[in-house]
């Protein structure tokens, strides 16, 4: 029976060389027929190309590259994209903060009195007519530091210039309102669109996901560094006094009215369905 057994196995072993072999050299025999110049030229070379234009991408705080890693970052720290900031200054905070905390004290020294001025001339003349007076008395407040004042006042102006998209005005959330049309401009080759407008949108919706964000009064539990939130603040349950989040606030007025200019055709374009809490968008002129 051993002896049985002891042939079997060399039979297999055998066979198994055999294949093994065959493989081998119809291996041997297509490898002869490569055209090894074409591999590198076609191949190998663009390789190495692509992987020194990686890292001209991941030096050049500009690139887009660089600018999918801010939008990531920048989330953390509950922001849309501060005003009139570059990439190179943008790189050099994140290097440079680990925490909330640390990124809302660059901005607070970031905002200068001159970015301040700028920024609120801008906004004054993109606010909508019937905010202007409100917006008026919100920058004499921060001058005399009245911060509660003007975050409790922002967050009325930010929830109905956001309704400028809703097709229904009674709409009362905000939250996730610009996932239908970020889907869509994601959809636009990269090449075909301005994928600047892209990243500042989905920082702004980050932002605003924060500020309407759904707070339960019968266990209030905000565990951020800037509290402003529009349910409670609205409500007058809890709202924040801080200059950071006035500066907060401001800024993201200002993404939201800039944002507009290259949105203007999604005006009126959503709706929100309760039963699935989430918005959907109706065709627009592109979608055609």
């Amino acid at each position: 029976m051993p002896k049985k057994e002891n042939t079997q196995n060399n039979v297999m072993i055998n066979e198994l060389v055999r294949n093994i072999s065959s493989a081998m050299e119809l291996f041997m025999t297509n490898l002869r027929k490569i055209d090894f110049s074409k591999l590198v030229n076609n191949f190998i070379i663009p390789l190495e190309s692509f992987a020194e234009e990686l890292e001209k991408a991941k030096n050049n705080p500009e690139s887009l590259i660089n600018y999918l890693e801010y939008v990531k970052k920048i989330s953390y720290y509950f922001w849309a994209m501060p005003y009139k900031i570059d990439g190179k200054s943008l790189k050099n905070i994140f290097d440079n903060v680990n925490s909330e905390k640390e990124f809302d004290s660059y901005m607070l020294e970031y905002f200068t009195d001159e970015k301040i001025k700028g920024l609120f001339n801008d906004i004054r003349n993109k606010v909508s007519q019937k905010h202007k007076d409100l917006f008026e008395q919100i920058t004499k407040s921060f001058e005399n530091g009245y911060y509660a004042l003007i975050n409790i006042a922002l967050i009325a102006i930010i929830d109905d210039e956001l309704s400028f998209y809703l097709k229904d005005k009674k709409t009362t959330t905000r939250k996730n309102i610009f996932k239908p049309i970020l889907k869509k401009l994601k959809r636009v080759p990269i090449q075909e669109c301005n994928y600047m407008n892209i990243i500042i949108l989905e920082m702004l919706d980050n932002n605003i996901n924060i500020i309407f964000e759904n707070i339960y009064f019968d266990n209030i539990s905000i565990t951020t560094e800037k509290i402003t939130r529009r349910h409670p603040t609205q409500h007058g349950v809890i709202y924040s006094k801080e200059k950071k989040d006035s500066i907060m606030l401001i800024n993201t007025l200002y993404n939201i009215l800039y944002t507009r200019d290259y949105l203007l055709m999604y005006e009126n374009k959503l709706s929100y369905n309760r039963k699935e809490e989430k918005f959907s968008c109706e065709k627009v002129v592109q979608d055609v």
